[in-house]
């Protein structure tokens, strides 16, 4: 028994241009990755509106920019 890969595999995950996608035997794209850090964005992004509002209605005379 040889340790080699068969060729038909090493051929499809070659075809595809982005490593991190998971590839079947016939090169089809199983699905796309979760990127990590997007709920965490939107999770931050709620708090920034969160702290936004909470500065309009608190400190009217500040602007955005302070």
């Amino acid at each position: 028994a040889t340790t080699e890969v068969p060729a038909p595999r090493q051929v499809a995950l070659r075809r595809t241009t982005n490593p991190d996608l998971k590839t079947t035997k016939t090169g089809k794209i199983l699905h796309k990755p979760k990127k990590a850090g997007v709920k965490k964005n939107t999770t931050y992004n709620r708090f920034l509106q969160q702290r936004s509002k909470y500065f309009a209605k608190h400190h009217p005379q500040l602007t955005p920019q302070q």
